[in-house]
């Protein structure tokens, strides 16, 4: 509380004359001369909808109004400002493309030492001079941005003297943060000692240095010449403001106009004079108004407050508050919509019971009486009826309720009867009721819900008895789900696998829609295969029958190759006569061998022949001259990549 006390002391003493020691009176930069250049310190952009712009000046000439230049500028133009802070105002542009301006105050005196900022929150824009609020605009929005870099003491398009400052500045400080009145004003003579880590605090400068203090190195400034620095500033005093005091005794006043017909209802105007800015607040959740009149309705009855604050331009403020005490009527009739059945009734009344109230409902057909409180209406069809109540006080009302009547039930179950595969589910259906029974051929409960999944293995019906309890209607249905017939069905092979049949195609009777199961050793095509196993391997498909009823199936393909037996061919005997008839003895193979040797030895064990082509066979002969009847012995080497290898030996007889 002490502390909140020797604040506003300060803020009165400030106002009323007493004058304040600045700390730093000797690290300030002298603008000596108009110029086009001024400091640039980089393009220091703020976004969004909060900044605080601060700087402490003392001008060498006398300004005027309107004529004071620019302390801190990232503008080129109004509709192209980020911000400017000059000595009797601030100014922003926002998105919506408006150009906002605090009003102009009374000019700075020569020589006179002061500290002015400007800050922005989102909702208005506030220009300070030796930490007292000065003048005010309420604007909202998000903040233009431009490339523009920021410049200390002229335009930052540093193209016009007009608007240059000349004179001393020093205590640069610009934040990306809405600093509050007494934060400003508690430090506007003193230093920063941690400039690194405030929070917001984009640049500070103080000209021992053109370096921003705060860290950032791309901030650092860049010299103009007509500018000098450090220098000590003509007087270390905060001189007197020099502007009338601000009399912000303002107070809202307002008048509330209650509907005698809906007390919820309120209608507010405005009556207080001279401002610029309204804000209603409701309570209950109610969004917020800002126009001069304005009107809100509760949803609950209660009691209420209405306050009102509003603003002049030139940042004064004031509220009021109101407490209001609203009723919510009940419903003007008190059924609900509702559904009933067909011939049934349903008695009709208004929550309205004041004496001398007039009543009309419509439509008048299925009515007992149009014009009273109470009807009963007797149901044929689907009706929204309407009542107009008027009561003696001229208050009208008006209101609908909806009675459904439904149509005559539509009973029915799906599937009718109908046909399934062996072992398949399926799944029956009854609607239009509200209670189900369904039941099998001898008369068994199935179950109650409107859904009965069944797997018949033979041919069955079922009935459901559906009910509709809330009108008094109920059918008997049924139906009969017969079962396909199984087909037997197989794989067969078209022969069988060998040395000399290394394949054979599988194929299936009967069967549609064949997929064979992925096997390396087998190649689809169509409902057909074609397999080449190398060692005993078990085929399986899916098939369809010709009721397109699914099954698997499968086949095993065994393999015991036996080379010896079905590899060659070998003739026991030969007659080498020239007949042209059983002439050669040759071996026989339809199997392409990697390797083959054929060798025939006399009874002496001469070897009389060798050949290493199957396709050559021995004419008798040896070295040309032909060899006697006789037993010969053979020997015969084959190698099959897909059968191994063949060695066999044995006799064979040369007849003349």
């Amino acid at each position: 509380m002490i502390k909140h006390i020797c604040i506003l002391l300060l803020l009165f003493s400030s106002i009323l004359g007493y004058s304040q020691q600045i700390q730093d009176c000797n690290t300030w930069a002298n603008f000596t001369t108009r110029t086009l250049r001024g400091i640039a310190i980089g393009n220091i952009a703020i976004t969004g909808q909060h900044l605080t712009i601060e700087a402490e000046i003392n001008p060498s000439v006398q300004y005027t109004l309107n004529s004071s230049g620019d302390i801190v500028s990232k503008h080129a133009w109004p509709a192209d400002c980020n911000y400017l802070l000059r000595p009797d105002r601030g100014q922003i542009t926002l998105t919506n493309g408006v150009h906002y301006s605090t009003p102009p105050i009374c000019a700075t005196l020569q020589g006179k030492t002061y500290h002015v900022a400007m800050t922005y929150d989102g909702e208005e824009l506030v220009f300070y001079r030796n930490g007292i609020r000065m003048s005010s605009i309420k604007c909202s929005g998000n903040l233009i941005q431009n490339n523009w870099n920021t410049v200390i003491g002229t335009v930052a398009t540093q193209n016009s003297l007009a608007e240059s400052y000349t004179g001393y500045i020093n205590e640069v400080r610009i934040w990306n943060v809405t600093r509050t009145q007494n934060q400003i004003f508690s430090n506007m003579i003193t230093p920063l000692t941690n400039p690194t880590s405030e929070s917001g605090l984009l640049a500070y400068y103080r000209f021992n240095s053109l370096k921003n203090l705060q860290g950032n190195t791309a901030f650092d400034g860049t010299l103009s010449e007509a500018i000098t620095y450090p220098v000590p500033v003509p007087s270390c005093i905060l001189a007197d403001n020099g502007c009338p005091s601000l009399d912000c005794n303002l107070t809202s006043t307002f008048d509330i106009d209650q509907d005698i017909c809906d007390p919820a209802h309120f209608k507010l105007a405005n009556t207080t004079s001279n401002v610029v800015s309204y804000l209603w607040r409701f309570g209950d959740n109610i969004a917020n108004q800002t126009t001069p009149n304005t009107e809100v309705k509760y949803q609950e009855s209660g009691i209420y407050t209405i306050s009102l604050k509003v603003s002049d331009n030139n940042g004064c403020s004031g509220t009021t508050s109101k407490s209001v005490s609203a009723t919510v009527l009940p419903n003007v009739i008190e059924n609900t919509s509702e559904e009933i059945c067909k011939g049934q009734t349903v008695t009709l009344v208004s929550s309205i019971s004041d004496q001398n109230t007039q009543y009309r409902w419509t439509p008048t057909l299925q009515l007992s009486n149009s014009n009273q409180r109470t009807t009963i209406a007797t149901m044929e069809e689907t009706t929204n009826f309407h009542l107009s109540v008027e009561k003696e006080n001229g208050c009208q009302y008006d209101a609908d309720v909806l009675i459904t009547v439904p149509d005559a039930a539509k009973f029915a179950m799906t599937p009718t009867d109908s046909t399934v595969c062996n072992g398949k589910g399926v799944t029956l259906l009854a609607v239009g009721g509200d209670s189900y029974e369904w039941q099998d051929n001898e008369g068994n409960i199935l179950g109650k819900d409107a859904s009965l999944d069944v797997v018949p293995s033979k041919s069955e019906t079922y009935k459901v008895d559906i009910s509709n309890t809330k009108c008094g209607e109920r059918a008997s249905l049924s139906s009969t789900i017969n079962v396909f017939p199984e087909t037997s069905l197989s794989i067969a092979v078209s022969n069988t696998i060998d040395c000399a049949n290394p394949s054979a195609q599988l194929y299936v009777k009967d069967g549609r829609n064949v997929v064979w199961e992925t096997n390396e050793t087998l190649t689809p095509n169509g409902n057909n295969a074609v397999i080449k196993p190398t060692k005993t391997t078990t085929y399986s498909a899916k098939i369809e029958d010709k009721y397109g009823c699914p099954y698997e199936v499968s086949y095993t393909q065994v393999v015991a190759f036996d080379p010896s037996s079905s590899l060659f061919f070998i003739p026991s005997a030969f007659t080498p006569n020239g007949d042209g008839k059983n002439d050669i003895f040759i071996i026989i193979s339809n199997v392409a061998m990697n390797k083959f040797s054929l060798r025939i030895f006399n009874r002496y064990g001469q070897l009389v022949f060798n050949s290493q082509n199957q396709e050559h066979g021995w004419n008798g002969r040896y070295k040309n001259e032909l060899q006697p009847t006789g037993t010969y012995i053979y020997e015969v080497v084959g190698n099959s990549s897909f059968c191994g290898e063949y060695h066999k030996k044995g006799t064979i007889v040369l007849i003349r």
